[in-house]
C-alpha cells in the first residue's frame, strides 16, 4: 500500500517525478553506476543489484533487476539460488566474489574487513572492481529504502515488462525524459 496519496503512487518513475530536481540527478548516477565503464558487465551489475536487493527485501527491485539482468544473458533463476544456497549457485568464482562482497557490504558492513577485500582481490579483482561493487551495492541500498519509504506496492507483470525493456534497451537516463514531461 502506497503511504503517498496524492496522486496514488504507481511505481517508483511516478514517485520520483514528484521532485525532478531529485529524481534527475538520481537517475544519471544509476545510469553512470550501472551502465558507465566498470570491471562488470551491465548483466553483473543488474544481477548485484538483484541480489542487494533481495537480501534488503526489496521485492520491487529484486524483481525489476533480476529481469533486467536476465535480459542481458544472466540465467533465469540465478538470484533465487544465490539467496537459497549462496555457495552451491552456478555462478563464476569472480562474480560471486563480488557477491560475496556486496552481501556482507548489505548485511554486516561492521564486520567488513582486510580478509574480504583480500578474498575479493584474490578472485582476480583490483580497486577499481571494488568500486565498482561498493557503488551498486550502495545505489540499491538508496533506491531500496525509497521503495520501502514510500511504500511502493510490486509491480505488475505488465508494468514489469515495460520497465524489463526500457532499462534493458535504454538504460536508466531513459527516465530522465519521463521527468522532464512535466
Amino acid at each position: 500500500m502506497p503511504f503517498l496519496k496524492s496522486p496514488p503512487a504507481l511505481g517508483m518513475p511516478e514517485v520520483m517525478k514528484r521532485n525532478p530536481d531529485i529524481a534527475e540527478p538520481f537517475y544519471l548516477l544509476n545510469e553512470a553506476i550501472m551502465r558507465g565503464p566498470s570491471t562488470f558487465t551491465a548483466g553483473q551489475r543488474e544481477l548485484i543489484a538483484a541480489y542487494v536487493s533481495a537480501l534488503n527485501g526489496c521485492k520491487y527491485c529484486c524483481a525489476s533487476h533480476t529481469s533486467v539482468a536476465e535480459a542481458f544473458g544472466i540465467s533465469e533463476g540465478l538470484v533465487g539460488e544465490l539467496v537459497d544456497d549462496f555457495e552451491a549457485a552456478d555462478v563464476e568464482d569472480g562474480v560471486r566474489a563480488a557477491l560475496a562482497y556486496a552481501g556482507k557490504l548489505t548485511t554486516d558492513p561492521e564486520d567488513l574487513g582486510d580478509d574480504d577485500v583480500a578474498a575479493f582481490m584474490a578472485a582476480g579483482h583490483d580497486e577499481k572492481a571494488l568500486y565498482d561493487v561498493v557503488m551498486v551495492t550502495a545505489m540499491f541500498h538508496m533506491a531500496n529504502n525509497i521503495i520501502h519509504g514510500f511504500g511502493i506496492p510490486d509491480q505488475s507483470p505488465e508494468r514489469l515488462a515495460q520497465a524489463t525493456k526500457r532499462i534493458h534497451e535504454m538504460g536508466y537516463a531513459a527516465a530522465v525524459k519521463f521527468l522532464r514531461k512535466r
